[in-house]
């Protein structure tokens, strides 16, 4: 199934190239040679690096001019912005490939922990990338709202200023700080559990895809007596098998 979708996605993709193409550093830097987010003692940097990895966010922490090729999975620096609609995509793939595992939820497996293990990593698998795609796309919806908002504002006429009427921005100036405030609080709060969440899932997710794995190796130990006989293909083609 994923290899269909990267098929697809490389279908204009040119294929034996032969003759290199040499891109030369520009005069002007394209990239941040330094960033803040390295420095600091070695277990906050160790956090924050395999945090990165874990949601893919790696490529901050390459620095292009100290190296003599790109990184196998280099993707480049994505914008904070574009980061929701980018994810929305892979994140429902990654579901539908948890799903595909389902196909052996009857299976027999060796143990009845391998099953319950099995069914387990299988329902991670699905939920985890769900539950990602689902943030992603109220991010997107959030910020489309507030796109929208700040269009109808700029074409809405301010009807009063400040210079009209003073009092009314003294008594609105207060409530309205501590609004933000108490705003930004709570944006802080949910930011913080969510990224503890997705941390979480996201370890969740690797601790199951290596159990399926694992699963599928061991359970060549003790196979069915049916995988152990010779398959005859000619049966299954009507004008070749016998009568």
């Amino acid at each position: 199934m994923l290899n269909f979708f990267i098929y697809i996605f490389w279908w204009d993709k040119p294929r034996n190239v032969e003759c290199p193409i040499r891109v030369y550093k520009t005069s002007t830097a394209s990239h941040e040679k330094w960033n803040p987010r390295w420095s600091g003692n070695w277990a906050e940097r160790w956090i924050k690096i395999i945090s990165s990895y874990t949601i893919g966010l790696q490529d901050d922490y390459v620095v292009l001019s100290e190296q003599h090729s790109i990184p196998m999975f280099w993707s480049g620096r994505m914008d904070i912005d574009h980061l929701a609609p980018a994810t929305l995509g892979p994140a429902i793939l990654g579901s539908a490939f948890g799903a595909i595992h389902c196909i052996a939820w009857s299976s027999a497996f060796s143990s009845r922990d391998e099953l319950v293990l099995w069914r387990i990593s299988c329902i991670a698998m699905i939920t985890i990338p769900f539950i990602v795609a689902s943030l992603c796309a109220c991010i997107v919806a959030i910020e489309e709202m507030d796109r929208r908002d700040i269009e109808r504002t700029k074409k809405t006429p301010r009807m009063e200023t400040r210079e009209k009427n003073p009092k009314m921005t003294r008594k609105k100036k207060g409530p309205s700080r501590r609004r933000k405030l108490r705003k930004a609080v709570i944006e802080i709060c949910i930011i913080s559990i969510l990224f503890l969440l997705m941390m979480a899932s996201f370890l969740l997710y690797i601790v199951s895809r290596i159990a399926t794995l694992v699963i599928a190796f061991t359970s060549l130990r003790s196979l069915p007596p049916g995988a152990l006989m010779t398959v005859e293909w000619t049966t299954f083609i009507p004008h070749v098998g016998s009568s």
